[in-house]
This record gives structure tokens, C-alpha cells and sequence, in this order.
């Protein structure tokens, strides 16, 4: 089992180097449920090469970096279930490859207008969080939607009109009245 102080250790793969040779081969950081608690470390977001990054089930704390928008390579990236919060940094639009974005159960504020530059998105899971203003038409590819239990004030027609994605999630859909 890894232990906290071996990750923080290591710094997720870079062993204290100062230019991060390790880093460049990272693809996988896989810690889900093992309580970690703490701030992501700048030291993460400098792993270039990184496509999966879950941190599922942790307790950490703190913000998303506007770094993340460097893992130009990420396709999934899960912190759900953990007490991380802030805003959705727009960078999170520079993530073409993305896949699959969860931040459910957070405490994330703010509109999530980044996730409607993802042209490959298929799975967003941003319940329990405290997003507001207009829920943003998302692309096609777009298959899970859930946006449970936040604070938007409205919905993009688009989503409505069948446009924008194949399932959504929320409770009254577009029948609600914001």
C-alpha cells in the first residue's frame, strides 16, 4: 500500500529532481480512496505526459491549479468525493483530449463555462458542488450529464433541443424553471 509521506516523497514520480526527468514518462496516477489529504502538488501539473489522474475519494484540500490546462495529453481526470473547491479554472478548455471530468462532491464554485470547449467529453459528473449560472451546451460526444444538486440559474436551449448531448441528468431537466 502507498503510504502519504511516500507520494509526497516522491512527488508524484519526479523524486525530487529539479527538472522532473521522471515526470515526462508518467501516464497513470491511480490513488482513489486512500484518505490523502493536503493540496495537489504544483510538481503534478508539470507531468506533461500524464493521461489519467484519479484522486477519487481523498481528502484533499485546496484549489485546481490553472496549470492543468499544461496536461495537454489528459483524458480523465477524477477528484470526486474529496473537499477541494474554488473556481473552475478556465484553463480546463485547453484539455482537447479530455474524456471523462469528475468533481462531484466538492465544494467548487462559480459558472463551468471551460467545459464547453471539450470536443471530446463524454462523461461529467459535477453534482454536489456549488456551481451556479447557466448550465453551457456541451458537444455531441457528450453521453453522461450530471449536474445534480448546485446552484444554476438557468440552461443553454441547445442542451433542450437535443444538440449538445444524449443524456442529461438533472432533476426537472429542461423543464425546470430556473
Amino acid at each position: 500500500m502507498l503510504r502519504p509521506e511516500v507520494c509526497r516523497t516522491y512527488h508524484f514520480a519526479t523524486h525530487g529532481t529539479s527538472d522532473n526527468q521522471y515526470s515526462a514518462f508518467l501516464k497513470t496516477i491511480q490513488l482513489t480512496g486512500h484518505q490523502f489529504s493536503g493540496e495537489i502538488p504544483p510538481s503534478l501539473y508539470k507531468s506533461v505526459s500524464l493521461q489519467t489522474i484519479d484522486f477519487h475519494s481523498n481528502a484533499l484540500q485546496g484549489s485546481l491549479s490553472d496549470a492543468i490546462g499544461d496536461l495537454s495529453q489528459l483524458i480523465y481526470f477524477s477528484a470526486a468525493n474529496n473537499k477541494l473547491g474554488g473556481t473552475l479554472p478556465a484553463s480546463v478548455s485547453k484539455l482537447r483530449q479530455l474524456t471523462t471530468l469528475g468533481l462531484a462532491r466538492n465544494s467548487f464554485a462559480g459558472t463551468i463555462a471551460p467545459i464547453s470547449d471539450l470536443p471530446n467529453l463524454q462523461i461529467l459528473f459535477l453534482r454536489y458542488n456549488l456551481f451556479e449560472g447557466a448550465i453551457p451546451a456541451v458537444t455531441n460526444s457528450t453521453a453522461v450529464f450530471d449536474m445534480d444538486h448546485n446552484q444554476f440559474d438557468s440552461i443553454d436551449p441547445k442542451l433542450c433541443a437535443g444538440e449538445g448531448i444524449l443524456a442529461l441528468q438533472k432533476s426537472g431537466g429542461c423543464d425546470q424553471d430556473f
